[in-house]
C-alpha cells in the first residue's frame, strides 16, 4: 500500500480511504519493502492505496525498483490522472517505461459519485494507442441495476478486460444495507494467497478485507518493525487457518466451529469476508482452529488441494485466461446442447469472468439465440451486462435472418433464370437448413467461368458494389443485397490449402427436395462441410472457434453415419492434414465430440500447435494475431509435413506482402508485433495460457 489517502471517499472502500488521511510511509521505507518482498520470493509487486497515483513520483520509483529486481510491477488506480487525454498518454507511457506490466482501473457506482468515466476513457485510449491491455474492475451489489450503463463507455475498446467483484461488508462497506450484498460464502479464497503490506508497515493476510483485523486475528500477521519480512511471510504460508482459507475457504472454518460450545456463528453473513473476519478475529476460535487444523491428516489434505490449485492456476482450469476461454466455452457449449456442465457454478461464480467479452464473443460467433435458449432457466441469476447484449443482438439477428432468406430466394431465382447451379458454404448453408446461428455473409461457389457473369447479372438486378471490399484469389469482390454481403467463390479455399475440391463438390447435395424455393442451390456433403469448416478455421488462426465448434457439432449430430474413411483419405491427400485433424482433436477433447481415433499429438510441434489452437479457439475475437505477420508465418510453416511443403509455404510468404498495402504500420508497430509473436511462441512452447 503506497498510501491510504485517496482523492475520493467511496462508501464501499475496504480500507476507508479519504482525502483527509495524512500519514504515509516514506519512499525509502517503501523501497525497502519492495526489496525485502522480492528477496523473500515475491514474483509481482502490486501498488495499491488509497490512490497510489497521488504519489506519482514514488510510484515511478517503486516500479523502476521492481523492474531492476526482475519482477512484474502492477497497479490499481481510479485513473484520476487521465482527465487530460495527452497527459493520460504521457503518464501511462512513463509508467510502462518504469516497469508497469499490469494496470487495474476501478470504476463503479461508488466511484461515479466523485468522477465520471472520462478519465478512464482517456487512459483506455492511451493504452489502445500503446497496444497495452488494461483491466476495468467493477464492484457490484446484489441488485445493482447500473452496471450495464456504467461500463457502456468502455465496451468498444479491444484492449480492455472487465472484472466483476461483489462488494464485501468490510471497511466502509460495513455501513451498507446487508440485504444489498450477495452473501456468497462457498469456495476457497484466492485473495488470501497474496499477503499485503499496509501503509503503516503491517503484513495482513489479504489486500483490503483484513486491513482492520485486530492484532489477535489470524489475518493479522504482525508488524515489519517487530519481525522480518521472511518471518511474517513464513507465518502467512504455514498458518493452518490461512492454509484452510486458501484451499477450502472460510466455509470450512465455519464447518469446524459449528458445534463449538464457546463460539457462535451468526445466522447469516453478507459475504465471505464477513464470515472470515468474524471467525478469525475471535481468540477462542483461532486457538481451537489452529489446534484442530494441525492434525496430520488435515495438513496432508490441504497440501494435496494446494498442489491441485497451484497447478490449475499456473495454466490449468483455475487460471484467469483459461476460465475466460476454455472454462466458459465448456459451460456455454454444454448449455447450447441442453446440458449442464459439471463446473458451471464454479465458473459462472468467478469474479474475474469477463461477462462483457463473453457476450461480445458469443454475438460475434452468431450464437446469441442459442445461448439465450440454453440459459433460459438461468436468466434470473445471469448479470444483465451479459444478457442485454445477447437480447439486443437476438432481435437484430432475427430481422437480419429475414433479409438473409430474402437474399437467398432472390439468388436462387437468378440462378434458375441463368440455368446455373451453385453451392452454399458455411453460414449460408446453415441458414438454408434452418439453423438459428447468425451468419455474416453469403458464401457461394459457382463454376469459375460463370462467376463474373453471375455477379454482373446480380448487379443489374439491384445488388450493390461494396466499396473498399476487394476480391481475393478464391472469390470475387463482394456485393450486397439490402445489406447482406455475397461473396461469389471460384474455389472453396485458396489453392495453397490443398482441399480436394473436385471430389468435395462432386458430392454436393441439392436443397430442392426439402426446400424447393432454394433450387438450384445445393450444399456440401457432411464430410466435405466438416473438412471445409475445420481447415477454414485453421486458416484464420482459430478465431471465433466456438462458431466452428457449433457447426461441427451440428454436422456430427445430424450425420451419425459420417464416412470417416473418406475424410481420412481426403486429409491424407492434403499437403497440410494438421489443419483438419488438429482442431477436430482439440474440439473433441474439450467439448465432448464423439469421433473415431484420430492422429495423436506425438511430436513437440504437434503439442505446441494443440496448445496454440486451444488458446485461440475459445477466446479469440479480434483478428489481431491473424494480422500479425510473424505469428501467421510461423503457423503456416508449422502446419507443413514435408520439405516440399516448407518450400511451398516460403514461396507463398514471399508472394504475399509482409505488411498490407493499406496498413499504416510503422517500424515501432512492426517491432511490437514481433515482440508479441515472440511472447506467444514462448508461452505456446512452455504450455502456458496465451
Amino acid at each position: 500500500m503506497v498510501t491510504r489517502r485517496c482523492n475520493m471517499e467511496c462508501a464501499h472502500c475496504s480500507v476507508e480511504s479519504s482525502p483527509r488521511l495524512k500519514q504515509q510511509p516514506g519512499l525509502e521505507e517503501l523501497l525497502k519493502r519492495v526489496r525485502d518482498g522480492v528477496k523473500a520470493g515475491a514474483r509481482q509487486v502490486l501498488l495499491t492505496g488509497g490512490e497510489p497515483m497521488i504519489r506519482a513520483p514514488e510510484v515511478l520509483a517503486l516500479l523502476k525498483e521492481a523492474k531492476r529486481l526482475g519482477v512484474h510491477g502492477a497497479m490499481t488506480s481510479n485513473a484520476f490522472w487521465g482527465r487530460n487525454p495527452e497527459k493520460a498518454y504521457q503518464t501511462l507511457l512513463e509508467l510502462r517505461q518504469s516497469g508497469l506490466t499490469n494496470l487495474n482501473l476501478s470504476y463503479d457506482r461508488f466511484h461515479r459519485e466523485f468522477q465520471g468515466p472520462e478519465p478512464l476513457v482517456n487512459v483506455l485510449k492511451a493504452a489502445q494507442r500503446q497496444q497495452f491491455r488494461v483491466s476495468v474492475v467493477v464492484t457490484r451489489t446484489r441488485d445493482d441495476q447500473e452496471v450495464d450503463s456504467l461500463i457502456e463507455p468502455f465496451r468498444g475498446f479491444p484492449n480492455v478486460a472487465f472484472r466483476f467483484y461483489d462488494v464485501q461488508p468490510v471497511g466502509a462497506a460495513r455501513n451498507l444495507e446487508s440485504s444489498s450484498l450477495h452473501g456468497l460464502q462457498p469456495g476457497f479464497c484466492n485473495a488470501c494467497s497474496s499477503p499485503a503490506i499496509t501503509d503503516d508497515g503491517r503484513l495482513v493476510a489479504c489486500n483490503g478485507p483484513s486491513y482492520f483485523a485486530p492484532k489477535h486475528s489470524a489475518l493479522a500477521l504482525g508488524s515489519l518493525q517487530d519481525s522480518t519480512f521472511e518471518q511474517l511471510l513464513r507465518s502467512h504460508q504455514e498458518d493452518p487457518i490461512l492454509e484452510t482459507i486458501r484451499t477450502q475457504g472460510p466455509a470450512r472454518l465455519a464447518q469446524e466451529m459449528r458445534d463449538d460450545d464457546e463460539f457462535r456463528l451468526k445466522p447469516q453473513y453478507s459475504g465471505m469476508c464477513e464470515l472470515c473476519n468474524h471467525i478469525c478475529s475471535d481468540p477462542h476460535a483461532v486457538k481451537v482452529l489452529r489446534q484442530r487444523l494441525s492434525a496430520p491428516e488435515l495438513v496432508a489434505e490441504r497440501a494435496a488441494i494446494a498442489r491441485v490449485i497451484e497447478r490449475a492456476r499456473e495454466g490449468g482450469s483455475l487460471s484467469r485466461p483459461v476460465v475466460n476461454s476454455l472454462g466458459i466455452a465448456q459451460v456455454v457449449f454444454a448449455r447450447l446442447g441442453g446440458r449442464k456442465h459439471i463446473r458451471e457454478e464454479s465458473v459462472l461464480g468467478r469474479g474475474d469472468l469477463d461477462w462483457v467479452r463473453l457476450a461480445n464473443y458469443l454475438v460475434a460467433c452468431g450464437l446469441e439465440r442459442y445461448t439465450l435458449e440454453g440459459f433460459a432457466s438461468q436468466r434470473g441469476v445471469l448479470p444483465k451486462i451479459f444478457l442485454k447484449p445477447l437480447e439486443s443482438a437476438a432481435v437484430r439477428s432475427g430481422l437480419r435472418e429475414l433479409l438473409y432468406r430474402d437474399a437467398l430466394r432472390h439468388l436462387a431465382q437468378t440462378l434458375r433464370q441463368m440455368d446455373l447451379e451453385a453451392v452454399l458454404l458455411k453460414g449460408g448453408a446453415a441458414i438454408a437448413r434452418g439453423s438459428q446461428r447468425t451468419a455474416g455473409d453469403i458464401d457461394l461457389w459457382v463454376a469459375p467461368h460463370q462467376a463474373e457473369t453471375l455477379r454482373q447479372r446480380l448487379l443489374e438486378q439491384g445488388w450493390q458494389e461494396m466499396e473498399g471490399q476487394p476480391g481475393a484469389r478464391h472469390h470475387l469482390a463482394p456485393i450486397a443485397f439490402r445489406g447482406i454481403p455475397l461473396e461469389i467463390h471460384t474455389r472453396l479455399m485458396p489453392r495453397f490449402w490443398g482441399l480436394p475440391e473436385a471430389e468435395m463438390l462432386q458430392e454436393r447435395q441439392s436443397l430442392s427436395a426439402a426446400y424447393p424455393h432454394y433450387a438450384p442451390l445445393s450444399v456440401l456433403s457432411p464430410e466435405a462441410a466438416l473438412l471445409h469448416c475445420l481447415v477454414h478455421c485453421s486458416k484464420h488462426l482459430y478465431s471465433h472457434g466456438l462458431k466452428s465448434a457449433w457447426d461441427c457439432h451440428a454436422i456430427l449430430t445430424e450425420n451419425r453415419d459420417l464416412d470417416w474413411s473418406k475424410l481420412r483419405r481426403w486429409s491424407k491427400a492434403m499437403p497440410m492434414p494438421r489443419t483438419f485433424w488438429l482442431p477436430l482433436r482439440v474440439l473433441a477433447r474439450d467439448l465432448g465430440f464423439s469421433i473415431p481415433q484420430v492422429p495423436g499429438a506425438e511430436s513437440r510441434r504437434d503439442q505446441a500447435l494443440v496448445h496454440f489452437a486451444r488458446g485461440q479457439l475459445y477466446s479469440h475475437l479480434e483478428n489481431a494475431r491473424e494480422r500479425n505477420p510473424f505469428i501467421r508465418i510461423a503457423l503456416l510453416l508449422a502446419f507443413q509435413e514435408t520439405p516440399m511443403g516448407l518450400l511451398r509455404a516460403l514461396v507463398r510468404v514471399w508472394q504475399e506482402p509482409f505488411v498490407d498495402k493499406d496498413s499504416n504500420r510503422n517500424a515501432r508497430q512492426i517491432w511490437q508485433q514481433f515482440r508479441h509473436a515472440l511472447r506467444v511462441g514462448i508461452r505456446t512452447l512452455r504450455g502456458k495460457p496465451l
